[in-house]
């Protein structure tokens, strides 16, 4: 095996010297040269490298300090440049040929119109309006009826020539209530019952409003069903007819042709009325209910106090039996006046607490008191400490002013009358207090 590798490696250095004479001679040599093949077997080395450590510098990282840098401020004031433009007129001509437009017939329709207004009297103090509703106040005396006409009716255009029908819209409650107060008439038939029974029920009209030329009435159909013994049926409403609201409606129709749907609203309400003197000692006190009563006092401590009484009391109906208390509407400086007078007196606590209430409003200061038709005044602090007789009186020395008191009545037709009773004391010029 070393012999085959010696020749072979012969073999090559020959090769290589040939190569290099043809080199040096320049003369151009063809060798060949037989394939040789070289196996070459090499045991298995291991190299082991020795550790190398390498130490680097350290690195060291310098802070750089802030640099703050203020620049200054430049102002710069430009100049005011001024510029004079000059107008500009530009005139443009435009020619259009003539247009021609022919516009559809128009046909325009105009709906009539009516307006109507009137009032409503009587020989009672009717209040309202059309729109609002006619209050009719009565007392609620049995055969008394009060005629309703119309008050400056205006109609426009005026009204077509005809009687115009207003129906009663009745509540089934009303028309109840109204069924039992006719079935009571007196006198009444049963034909008269079934027609007012029409009326009330709506079939037949209430009443009609009449046109003739320009003037307008109210006519009652009741009595125009009567007969002509009742002409010219003014419409009328009893004294004593039910208390309640009242709708009728209807419809108007002008000379134009134009149509207005109307509503009449009577509300009926009971009344009272009252009226009354006052008198002091028996003579009658200068002034009136609606107004003032003025008594005139001499301011001495040693005189009697007045008695205060009742004259000419009128009440329509007359007032429910019974005792209505009038409280005393006094301004703190009338508080703190009757409070320092009445203190002065040396009453016991229990009398300077009943006049205390009566002072401050809530006891009544004194009554009026209806018994069978007879009205009086009645103290109220005598009452409340059972002081008898309770008549009304007033001090001489009382402290001068005007003193208002308040109350409401209430009638024996179940209406109630709100009164106001003003009091001035005043001192007798001719007398030093």
């Amino acid at each position: 095996m070393k012999r085959k590798g010696l020749f072979t490696t012969l073999l090559v250095s020959l090769a290589i010297v040939f190569v290099l004479m043809a080199s040096c001679t320049g003369v151009t040599s063809t060798v060949t040269l037989p394939a040789v093949t070289t196996i070459v077997t090499q045991p298995a080395t291991t190299v082991t490298l020795p550790a190398v450590t390498s130490t680097l510098p350290v690195v060291t990282t310098t802070t750089l300090p802030a640099i703050t840098t203020t620049l200054p401020v430049i102002t710069t004031t430009l100049p005011v440049v001024t510029t004079t433009i000059p107008p500009v007129i530009t005139t443009i001509t435009v020619t259009s040929p003539p247009v021609t437009t022919t516009l559809p017939p128009v046909t325009t329709t105009v709906t009539p119109t009516l307006t109507f207004s009137a009032r409503i009297t009587s020989d009672v103090a009717v209040t309202g309006s059309l729109s609002s509703g006619f209050t009719i106040p009565t007392v609620g005396v049995a055969n008394t009826g009060h005629t309703l006409a119309l008050s400056s009716p205006i109609a426009t255009p005026a009204l077509k020539d005809g009687n115009y029908a207003f129906v009663l819209q009745a509540s089934s409650s009303q028309q109840s209530t109204l069924s039992s107060y006719f079935s009571t008439k007196a006198g009444w038939t049963s034909q008269m019952e079934t027609q007012i029974g029409a009326e009330i029920s709506g079939v037949s009209p209430f009443f009609y409003l009449k046109a003739v030329s320009g003037n307008y009435s109210l006519v009652d159909n009741f009595k125009q069903w009567l007969g002509s013994t009742y002409s010219p049926y003014p419409l009328t409403v009893d004294d004593d007819y039910p208390v309640g609201t009242y709708v009728y409606k209807g419809t108007l129709i002008g000379s134009n042709g134009a149509s207005l749907p109307v509503t009449v609203t009577m509300i009926i309400v009971r009344s009272l009325a009252f009226n009354t003197g006052i008198t002091s000692d028996g003579t009658s006190l200068a002034g009136t209910l609606a107004t003032q009563f003025t008594i005139v006092t001499t301011r001495s401590n040693s005189a009697p106090a007045h008695v205060l009484a009742l004259t000419g009391t009128t009440s329509t109906p007359a007032l429910t039996d019974g005792s209505y208390a009038f409280t005393l509407q006094a301004t703190s400086s009338q508080k703190t006046a009757l409070t320092n007078y009445f203190a002065a007196k040396g009453w016991p606590s229990n009398y300077l607490t009943q006049i205390g209430t009566e002072i401050n409003g809530t006891s009544p200061f004194f009554y009026l008191k209806a018994l069978g038709g007879s009205y009086s005044l009645v103290d109220g602090f005598k009452s409340a400490l059972s002081i008898s007789p309770a008549t009304l009186t007033i001090d001489d020395n009382y402290p001068i002013g005007t003193y208002i008191y308040t109350g409401t009545l209430s009638g024996s037709n179940g209406a109630t009358l709100p009164i106001t009773v003003t009091l001035v004391v005043q001192q007798d010029t001719g007398v030093k207090g």
